[in-house]
């Protein structure tokens, strides 16, 4: 009796197992074509590094070199032609700015210089950095100076100068075999993210930086 009752059971689940799936193959039914929703972008960010005080090229030239060569090699107010015969102590001019220059779809970024250069061959306080406009956020992997700038640099808007002027260490002493002082080298180096959604400009700045 028990089995009757149990078999009963399962042919039952069966048959509206088997009603189940015809309904629901039976209905009406309908989808929709799918939709493409494409992203596309042509902003970019591009900027430029000037030392106008350095080697006289200004924002406006389109080939300023690459620092070691001035606009005009007699005018002895630059700062490349006088380092070429420096003294100790002399202040040499050399002022880097950034612009952000990609006028055409282009947009807001934060903005960082890079300084390198060994302390030894400075005066003490040889570099006075414009504290005011740009923010020491660190040292990177190759052990330079990272400073950012306060502000988000717009579209075609130019930074305040990272510093003005650089001063020689008064104490250099001439090579005893050769009689020359010695070479020494400031490097400098750009670099910009953009502004919108970043939340924490130091640190995602110091990663590029590291990065490039």
């Amino acid at each position: 009796m028990k089995k009757s009752r149990l078999g009963a059971i399962i042919t039952s689940i069966a048959i509206i197992a088997v009603l189940t799936i015809g309904i629901t193959l039976a209905l009406l039914s309908a989808t929709t074509d799918t939709k493409v929703n494409a992203f596309s972008s042509n902003k970019n960010i591009d900027i430029a590094l000037r030392e106008e005080a350095w080697d006289g090229y200004s924002f406006e030239d389109a080939n300023p070199g690459n620092g070691t060569t001035a606009k005009d090699e007699n005018d002895m107010t630059l700062g490349v032609n006088q380092a070429k015969n420096y003294m100790p102590g002399q202040t040499i001019p050399k002022n880097p700015q950034v612009k952000n220059t990609k006028e055409d779809n282009g947009v807001d970024a934060y903005v960082a210089i890079k300084v390198q250069y060994d302390k030894s061959f400075l005066a003490e306080d040889g570099i006075s950095f414009n504290n005011n406009a740009w923010t020491l956020i660190g040292t990177a992997a190759d052990g330079s100076q990272v400073y950012l700038y306060h502000a988000v640099l717009g579209v075609g808007n130019t930074t305040e100068a990272l510093f003005d002027a650089v001063t020689v260490n008064p104490d250099l002493v001439p090579d005893e075999t050769t009689g020359l002082l010695p070479d020494f080298s400031i490097r400098v180096q750009a670099y910009a993210i953009q502004s919108a959604g970043v939340d924490n400009p130091e640190s995602t700045m110091m990663e590029f930086v590291n990065a490039n």
